[in-house]
């Protein structure tokens, strides 16, 4: 199992590896899918999430819920959709994008799902002792081809490999960008830690609709509405889907976009009102 060390940070001593381990940073929707699959081929792991707890929010996977033997539950808990539909504010059609080619191609159809319930799919799958919450990884230090992680509750772990999920500003990243900086090898693009962004998003749910009222809401395909401002920054997009798999129960998820003026530094702006 992954090699937990004592509360000091005191450098931890190499351990003879009899099997592969690997520690994942990240309890997101990454993090899970590896874990789940490192868990069907009987891989030593541990996931390490700095949250306390799970938190829903945040290539074509439908191969690997087909070797989880999970991809019925997910499509009993998700609604496909073909079409993406944009329209003008006067609601005068801009374009159809059409994605049912796709089902021929790659055997699939997009699906639009809760992510509370696709996490739920993959936690099932992952006994719970292996994921460790309230864990922030502060430091990374490798050594005889073994890697270390320290975190801020002063545990650190050992494993073989170490595999970075924990999101866009991913600590993991940044640890191992330090160490190839300081040996002069990290390219200059990726000289910047801070991800600039040009746009921002706000994303809401509401509660479950009654099919009385949102007929519409009872298709086969979730519908996928994107609503254009006419020449103003703004982009809003709704879609719908199962609640918890009831066929009755249906939600939509509602977001609106702004297209910033200018290039700005996600960690130089404290809130953006829209």
């Amino acid at each position: 199992m992954v090699q937990e060390n004592s509360q000091t940070q005191e450098e931890p001593q190499p351990q003879p590896m009899d099997t592969l381990r690997v520690m994942i940073v990240g309890a997101g929707i990454g993090g899970l899918m590896l874990a789940a699959l490192l868990e069907t081929a009987s891989i030593e792991y541990s996931v390490f999430e700095r949250a306390p707890d799970v938190k829903p929010l945040g290539a074509n996977v439908f191969l690997a819920f087909e070797q989880l033997g999970i991809l019925e539950e997910f499509y009993s808990k998700a609604k496909p959709f073909a079409q993406t539909r944009a329209y003008g504010e006067s609601h005068d059609k801009i374009r159809i994008r059409d994605y049912s080619p796709a089902n021929e191609i790659a055997g699939y159809l997009p699906h639009i799902i809760a992510r509370p319930d696709l996490y739920d799919i993959l936690l099932k799958r992952i006994p719970a002792h292996k994921i460790h919450y309230s864990k922030k990884v502060l430091s990374i230090q490798h050594k005889d081809n073994q890697v270390t992680i320290g975190c801020s509750d002063k545990t650190s772990y050992v494993a073989d490999i170490l595999v970075g999920a924990d999101g866009a500003y991913s600590a993991v990243r940044q640890g191992l960008y330090k160490q190839i900086h300081a040996q002069g090898k990290l390219p200059v693009q990726d000289q910047e830690i801070q991800l600039p962004f040009k746009s921002i998003c706000l994303v809401g749910q509401t509660t479950p609709q009654a099919l009385e009222k949102f007929p519409q809401l009872s298709e086969t395909f979730s519908r996928f509405d994107i609503v254009v401002g006419d020449n103003k920054p703004y982009t809003h997009k709704a879609s719908n889907y199962l609640l918890d798999g009831d066929p009755a129960s249906r939600q939509g998820v509602l977001s609106r976009s702004r297209q910033l003026p200018e290039q700005r530094v996600g960690s130089r702006i404290c809130s953006v009102h829209v």
